[in-house]
């Protein structure tokens, strides 16, 4: 993982309410030892979110691809994740 590259994207898996609401599944930021993650949603009135795909396998897919683009391996997204879980308590899937 690049010392400067201390986030990633990633899609929770429960997101009825976006389904229903945007139309597909948003992905969200999560940081390395920071809790919590920050869905990419509107920030404003005309702000529109960012959806990633209509199912859960399309929006993972191109989740990844981004993360691979900006130089992270499947295991430095998990690495964050975890770092991010352990400031929570809660484990996401």
């Amino acid at each position: 993982m690049s010392a400067k590259q201390n986030w990633c994207y990633f899609i929770p898996k429960m997101q009825a309410g976006n389904i229903a609401l945007y139309g597909g599944y948003v992905p969200s930021l999560v940081w390395h030892d920071r809790a919590g993650h920050l869905p990419m949603k509107s920030a404003g009135l005309e702000d529109q979110p960012w959806v990633w795909g209509k199912t859960l396998q399309a929006a993972q897919t191109r989740c990844d691809a981004i993360n691979r683009n900006m130089g992270l391996s499947p295991q430095d997204c998990i690495a964050i994740m975890e770092a991010s879980q352990k400031m929570t308590g809660t484990i996401r899937t």
